[in-house]
């Protein structure tokens, strides 16, 4: 979604929220929804996976999103920057994203971040 024609039609839109909260984990543009929600029904189809497992992922990953969105963060400062917690998308790092929107892409982690010099320090 950061593509530039994607970011500048779609996904800016999700960008309003420069200071994020728990709402700003679903606010999105209708097409990119579609686009989120086209992926979550075809995995069934492309992964074997039992229903509950399928359930609990899904049910985790909204959870994910909605704290990685709640500019609140549960660690303190000095153990975010420390392995294992720096390796994790948390709060903090999400924030400096919807601030300055080119570093910390991770989803989940900082991993690829790290390996593609994306990564940005939250503080």
């Amino acid at each position: 979604m950061h593509w530039p024609l994607l970011y500048k039609k779609v996904h800016s839109i999700h960008y309003l929220s420069r200071q994020t909260t728990p709402l700003t984990s679903h606010s999105f543009h209708a097409v990119e929804t579609l686009v989120n929600m086209s992926v979550v029904f075809l995995i069934p189809f492309i992964i074997p996976l039992h229903i509950s497992a399928y359930a609990i992922f899904t049910t985790l990953a909204v959870l994910n999103n909605v704290y990685g969105h709640s500019g609140y963060e549960f660690w303190p400062k000095s153990w975010v920057l420390k392995f294992p917690l720096n390796l994790l998308n948390l709060p903090s790092v999400h924030s400096w994203h919807h601030e300055k929107v080119n570093g910390n892409f991770g989803l989940y982690t900082t991993i690829w971040d790290r390996l593609f010099g994306t990564y940005k320090k939250p503080f």
